[in-house]
């Protein structure tokens, strides 16, 4: 084999070694953008959880506090009565 043609198949195997090293790079980076793509979607799911029962207990407390005020109304009408 002349030293061209050598010259020339190390920078061929070379190459193939420069594209299967950037694949690999391809591949994890596409595995890593998918990981953050669930846990973003497993947090939006938490979050959206999260505002739903923010929501019914900040309902229940204000049913409480209406009904606390309503009786505060209701005491004060009538008398305090003493047992």
């Amino acid at each position: 084999m002349s030293k061209s043609k050598t010259k020339t198949v190390n920078i061929v195997s070379d190459l193939k070694q420069i594209i299967k090293v950037q694949e690999k790079i391809l591949e994890r980076k596409e595995n890593e953008f998918q990981l953050v793509h669930s846990l973003f979607l497993h947090y939006l799911d938490k979050s959206d959880e999260y505002m739903t029962k923010l929501q019914y207990y900040h309902n229940l407390w204000l049913k409480s506090e209406f009904e606390y005020h309503e009786f505060v109304i209701k005491t004060m009408k009538g008398g305090f009565k003493h047992d």
